[in-house]
């Protein structure tokens, strides 16, 4: 993910979308397209994505798009690269989508990137920027001057609720736990190192659910951790 760096030990919601195996049942939009629309009509706040497959995407056709969408907002835009994995989507276009080891990320993002974001709880994002850490060192990168990101499912369980079904081994990482136990889990991103947190909202329901997950998780969970 590379983009300007602003702040440290951020924690942010947002609506979006995780495609998985199949195909969705809910319409998708475009990305390039829906940010540039959104850098016209939102004032204030940071745009991005997370992010852009480069295996459909060529580079200099983005970084144009990039740029444009930046300059609409006004500098608010952060982009967000990644080497793509959705595999159903590569067959619907026609794409072929080559195997992990052709498009290993680390050495890119130590090499150019601002900014790296991975999906994960605190134990795979230490273990990954351990390794981010050892690509830095190899080319003579200070590994502080990279900011850190992760994102995972977070939810507040309130006493009477049911418990959470176990994740499916294909499922994005969630937690589910007590005011007490999602802040500790958060505690343990702060010391992975992690510089902001990212809340994807798009599993919390309908807007006003969206709304008072998010209203909940800043009250009770992120307070102490944002500045």
């Amino acid at each position: 993910m590379a983009g300007p760096r602003q702040g440290r030990r951020r924690a942010r919601g947002g609506l979006g979308a995780c495609g998985t195996g199949s195909a969705p049942t809910t319409p998708f939009l475009e990305a390039g397209t829906t940010l540039a629309a959104l850098a016209a009509t939102v004032p204030r706040i940071r745009i991005g994505s997370l992010v852009f497959g480069m295996t459909y995407r060529h580079p200099a056709v983005l970084a144009n798009m990039a740029a444009s969408i930046d300059r609409i907002c006004g500098g608010r835009f952060t982009l967000g690269i990644g080497a793509g994995w959705q595999r159903n989507e590569h067959e619907q276009y026609g794409i072929p989508l080559p195997p992990v080891g052709e498009r290993r990320m680390l050495p890119l993002v130590a090499r150019g990137a601002d900014s790296w974001n991975c999906w994960g709880l605190p134990d795979l994002v230490r273990r990954k920027a351990d390794v981010l850490d050892r690509h830095c060192e190899l080319i003579g990168r200070d590994p502080r001057s990279l900011e850190r990101t992760a994102q995972a499912f977070l939810t507040v369980s309130r006493p009477g609720d049911a418990a959470p079904e176990p994740p499916a081994a294909s499922s994005p990482p969630a937690f589910t736990g007590t005011a007490g136990e999602v802040a500790h889990l958060v505690a343990g991103y702060v010391e992975a190192g992690l510089d902001e947190l990212v809340v994807p909202a798009f599993r919390y329901g309908a807007a006003d659910q969206v709304i008072d997950t998010m209203d909940l998780l800043m009250a009770e969970v992120f307070g102490p951790f944002r500045s």
